[in-house]
């Protein structure tokens, strides 16, 4: 497995980012009914990305399965070789921004202060 490193995954959440707009909102319908609630998916059933993460998953280059959908964003990082523990709670905080219905650019903001904030703490 590769050791995706947090530069890597930082800049795939920018381009990201830059590519749907610092405005853009995960539309409600796009959303999987889970447990009695909604929640965002990461791809389609062909593989394309639907949520903020599932989009940096597929700008890593790693292809979106099934089994992701219902896991934290940092389970979904860890299992394609993320494992600096500040990307993987910074990940599971911009993804709980967005699946509040946040606008994609307030989520990289939370990730980034939250990957800063740790590094003072490690």
């Amino acid at each position: 497995m590769k050791n995706i490193t947090e530069e890597q995954v930082t800049e795939a959440m920018r381009q990201v980012i830059e590519e749907k707009g610092a405005d853009y909102v995960y539309p409600e319908e796009e959303k999987l009914i889970h447990g009695g609630g909604q929640m965002c998916r990461y791809g389609t059933e062909k593989g394309e990305p639907l949520c903020l993460i599932g989009h940096v998953i597929v700008k890593l280059g790693t292809t979106l399965h099934r089994q992701m959908e219902g896991r934290p964003a940092s389970g979904v990082l860890r299992s394609i070789g993320v494992t600096d523990e500040r990307v993987l709670e910074a990940a599971d905080r911009a993804q709980t921004y967005q699946d509040r219905g946040d606008i994609w650019g307030e989520a990289l903001e939370k990730y980034l202060i939250t990957v800063e904030n740790l590094k003072w703490l490690s």
